[in-house]
């Protein structure tokens, strides 16, 4: 081998190996691992990665902003009210509950947790709507929140952080919901988040379980082909959550079937298993 293919060899080599330094050192794209097919259902929402695991990689978030709530509750001062009563500043509690709150949806971000996000937004909406109702502003002063009723409204606040950390943590974030059309089966239930109109998914109505995340739904039920009766719809036709807020709640009562009747119009949970 002459003296110029030997320098013309190693030159090669060295491009090669700076080439495949350089590859390795470039940072790879995280894969979302993929949803599971669930036994004998169908996925509800339309997934590019398992709930359940984008819900374990939020439990420490989740877990931090239930712990932080309980710590700064404890630590809202009070202060006499014009009755003689203890109370909050109203300011104080509206902080509580709009950094908790921004916490919790922050660590909700994925596209795939957004039911369960529009339920937590449901929580700290209704803490607010009792807040309003107890006159903070009125007949304990200005800018005060009688103590004891605002415990009341900020209780199930922490129940649900608790809650939602727990699933979070155990990775239990979905769960079977039962949709059955009478008096004809066939019928196409459309479900989706209660405050996002574009995650929409489509199937036939069963007997059977549907995998659907826990939290706040919207939904459409049209009668099959041919059969009678007018769709039946709730909080379908609009953008805001606070519309579907009694819709569909798959939280705490999950598997209660949803049995809906075209004769009469109407949806309702009733007693009953999925079969």
């Amino acid at each position: 081998m002459t003296g110029s293919r030997m320098r013309t060899t190693a030159l090669y080599l060295v491009v090669l190996s700076v080439s495949g330094l350089a590859r390795a050192a470039r940072p790879t794209r995280p894969v979302r691992p993929a949803a599971p097919k669930p036994a004998g259902g169908v996925k509800v929402m339309a997934s590019e990665a398992d709930p359940n695991a984008l819900a374990v990689a939020a439990a420490p978030a989740l877990a931090k902003a239930a712990a932080d709530w309980k710590a700064q509750r404890a630590a809202l001062p009070t202060a006499e009210s014009g009755t003689g009563t203890p109370a909050y500043s109203a300011d104080e509690v509206g902080k509580l509950l709009s950094g908790t709150e921004a916490a919790v949806q922050k660590a909700l971000g994925e596209p795939e947790l957004k039911a369960l996000s529009d339920r937590s937004a449901f929580v700290f909406r209704r803490a607010r709507t009792t807040l309003g109702s107890l006159g903070s502003v009125g007949s304990t002063g200005q800018g005060q929140a009688e103590k004891a009723a605002a415990d009341s409204a900020l209780d199930p606040v922490g129940s649900f952080l608790d809650q939602l950390a727990a699933l979070a943590g155990k990775g239990a974030v979905t769960t079977d919901l039962c949709v059955i059309s009478k008096p004809d089966p066939g019928a196409r239930f459309s479900i989706r988040p209660a405050s996002d109109p574009a995650a929409v998914k489509t199937l036939l109505a069963t007997d059977g379980p549907l995998t659907a995340v826990r939290g706040l739904y919207a939904y459409r039920l049209e009668p099959a082909p041919g059969a009678k009766g007018k769709a039946i719809q709730c909080g379908w036709d609009t953008g805001s959550s606070a519309a579907g807020d009694t819709c569909l709640d798959l939280f705490d009562d999950a598997k209660t079937p949803l049995v809906c009747d075209f004769a009469q119009g109407t949806c309702q949970r009733a007693a009953g298993s999925c079969s």
